[in-house]
């Protein structure tokens, strides 16, 4: 490459001579012949200088070069004046270049600059001024004169980069070491500020670099394995915490990296200065250096910067996705607060005010899905899919199972309604249940304008069963299961601002036997409302009373064999021990009792009779003032009258101070014969008005 860069210069400076030769034959006499002569004659013996190997012949060279150029600095300097002194300095000057020897890439360079500028300048003349174009253009001595000395640092610092450039791109130390030693110290502190601007640019630059990389590595969404330790099977909204560990792990990352550059810088200034030795590689060893400096120094206080402007953003932007996030958890709460959201699993009795959801592609569990940390309308599930996280982005389209068992749900964040149907074995929960829900689908829910539906196909094939059982004069088969199954029936109405989502608890009798069964009850601890069903054929007067009919006619009424008080004492314990029942506290649990079967043996009408009784005073015979203001208030008369009729008087008491609010009602044993009065939807209704859920 060396030699290829000295034959290039070679044939230019054959080119250039010839140039001047020809310059020199024409005839124009306005020239300075002696000065164009000494021009032509300097690039000449130039060439002979550099190129030869005899020393005189060097020698003589140089002189040449330096005497065709001595009139063109007396020209500037005393303009007028013939070149006529000043011998022994340009002899010296002779001497100086035999001395270093100036490469031929050095003289070359400078001599092609030099040129190149006087013709760049004599082409501005001739383009600025209205004469035609001639080859007197080119014969300006004075130019010529003004252009050499006005450049001359620009046209020797040309010349030592051409001098040097050959041995660069070989990568190679110099093998003109008195030149280039000589020549270090001027141009090293020549250059000095292009080397500190060059190295600082380039350690800028670097930790800009580095600081670009870094964030790009870091500012990239969760890994599944990431994911993994949220506790949540989703990815978290960049916005929330992920931004920030961004900024805070690229600015201690970066601060790494640049170290590491430094080090990098460093080592590519000792390899420079190695490989170019002292004098050509000292340049670039210093840049380097100054560039390690600034990508560490310069680089931190550039790093801070930006890391503070990212900060801001991030800060407005997470501010805006924090606003946006408690809107919507704020809504998606008065959501679940206003409408009494709450979900219960009829298997397990769990309740939680939200289940857990399935992704509708993978099926992976999501608890606690709602508007968060995971995102604010939606979540990403692991797999990559987008499920709702809010109930205004349907949240409750999603499959959901019971936190605790994991069973399928279908409450659809419906407002849960819990029923337990208490008591003892044949006294005609199951029927009475039955018969609810079958006169609340074909009777109230036409009436009202609701909509009734079961929840699992399961529910409705068993009702529809027992129903037509009953139809066919059959009482349903026993309930077995001390620990129930709830029996799920969804109300739907337009003026409604959520759904109801009835629970049935209808338990075996048998759970009454003893405390510790009902502990497994623990719906008891969320009840809505307590249905209490009595059979009137076991209280103890009343089948004496009736004992003949009982005996002829005994699958008439299935008597139940555990007593009302027995049933009743117990329930109160387990209240007392779960609930946390005071003595001197009435429970808020609103209690329907239902007197069942009273469509045996004339039962209904015995306990109307007392109707009459309770309008007339017993002493006076005559109507009294006050008489009951309601149908609900004349049955609740006449059944507190039946009860102490047959001895249950205590049992009124009992209510009167554990309950604050409770209500009588009458209803049959089959569906058939209900009358007005007797209707089994009735304590329903009333426990819904109870809690507010209708009107």
């Amino acid at each position: 490459m060396k030699e290829y860069v000295y034959r290039t210069y070679f044939v230019l400076s054959g080119l250039f001579l010839l140039i001047g030769i020809a310059y020199w034959s024409t005839d124009v006499y306005t020239l300075d012949f002696r000065k164009l002569v000494g021009i032509s004659g300097s690039l000449l013996f130039l060439l002979l200088g550099m190129y030869t190997r005899n020393y005189l012949f060097s020698f003589i060279g140089y002189g040449a070069f330096i005497w065709g150029f001595a009139p063109l600095i007396h020209f500037h300097l005393y303009p007028g004046s013939y070149f006529n002194e000043s011998y022994l300095l340009y002899f010296a000057l002779a001497v100086v270049l035999f001395i270093i020897k100036p490469p031929a890439t050095f003289l070359s360079g400078f001599m092609y600059s030099f040129l190149g500028v006087y013709l760049y300048r004599c082409l501005s003349d001739y383009f600025a001024s209205s004469e035609s174009f001639s080859i007197d253009v080119f014969y300006n001595i004075d130019l010529l004169a003004f252009t050499f000395s006005d450049y001359i640092w620009v046209y020797l610092l040309i010349g030592y980069v051409t001098s040097v450039l050959p041995y660069y791109v070989n990568r190679q130390s110099t093998d003109e070491p008195r030149f280039h030693f000589v020549t270090l110290f001027p141009v090293f502190l020549t250059t000095f500020p292009f080397q500190v601007l060059v190295g600082v640019s380039a350690g800028l630059y670097r930790s800009l670099m580095n600081y670009k990389n870094v964030f790009q590595m870091n500012v990239i969404k969760e890994t599944e394995e990431e994911a993994r330790k949220n506790g949540q099977p989703a990815y978290q909204n960049y916005w929330f915490r992920k931004a920030f560990k961004d900024i805070r792990s690229a600015y201690r990352n970066t601060l790494q990296v640049n170290m590491t550059s430094m080090k990098r810088f460093n080592l590519t200034s000792n390899h420079l200065k190695s490989v170019y030795g002292n004098c050509l590689g000292m340049i670039p060893f210093v840049t380097w250096r100054i560039g390690a400096i600034s990508v560490v120094c310069l680089g931190f206080v550039l790093l801070t910067i930006f890391s503070l402007f990212h900060l801001i953003v991030v800060g407005l932007i997470s501010s805006v996705t924090y606003i946006y996030l408690a809107i919507f958890y704020l809504l998606d709460q008065f959501h679940l607060k206003s409408k009494k959201v709450n979900t219960v699993c009829p298997s397990c009795y769990h309740k939680s005010e939200l289940p857990d959801y399935l992704c509708f592609n993978c099926g992976t569990v999501h608890s606690n899905l709602r508007p968060g940390l995971f995102g604010v309308r939606n979540r990403k599930c692991q797999c990559g899919q987008d499920i709702p996280a809010a109930y205004l982005t349907q949240r409750h389209q999603l499959h959901s199972v019971c936190k605790e068992c994991h069973k399928p749900l279908h409450t659809k964040e419906a407002t849960p309604f819990c029923v337990s149907v208490i008591g003892g074995p044949l006294s005609g929960k199951t029927s009475f249940v039955t018969s609810t829900i079958q006169q609340l689908r074909h009777k109230v829910a036409p009436e009202r304008g609701w909509d009734v539906e079961f929840l699992n196909e399961d529910d409705k094939v068993l009702h529809e069963q027992k129903v037509n059982g009953m139809q066919s004069g059959h009482f349903p088969a026993k309930t077995s299961e001390t620990k129930p199954f709830a029996m799920n029936v969804k109300l739907t109405n337009k003026s409604w601002r959520n759904d109801k989502l009835l629970y049935f608890y209808d338990p075996a009798g048998e759970a009454y036997s003893n405390t510790k069964e009902l502990a497994r009850h623990s719906y008891y601890d969320y009840l809505d409302g307590l249905i209490l069903v009595i059979d009137p054929f076991a209280l103890p007067n009343l089948a004496s009373e009736l004992e003949e009919e009982l005996r002829d006619h005994p699958s008439k009424v299935n008597q139940s064999a555990e007593l009302l008080d027995d049933t009743f004492d117990k329930l109160m314990v387990h209240l007392a021990k779960n609930i946390g029942i005071k003595e001197n506290k009435k429970l808020n649990i609103p209690l329907a009792i239902v007197i069942n079967k009273v469509d045996a043996f004339g039962l209904e009408e015995r306990i109307s009779s007392y109707e009459v009784s309770s309008t007339i005073d017993n002493e006076t015979g005559q109507s009294l003032d006050n008489p009951p203001k309601s149908e609900l208030e004349r049955v609740n008369n006449d059944c507190k009258a039946f009860l102490s009729s047959v001895g249950y008087q205590f049992f009124v008491n009992q209510l009167e101070s554990k309950f604050s609010k409770y209500q009588f009602f009458l209803s049959s044993s089959v569906s058939t014969s209900r009358s007005e009065n007797n209707d089994s939807t009735k304590p329903l209704l009333w426990l819904l008005k109870q809690r507010g859920e209708i009107k």
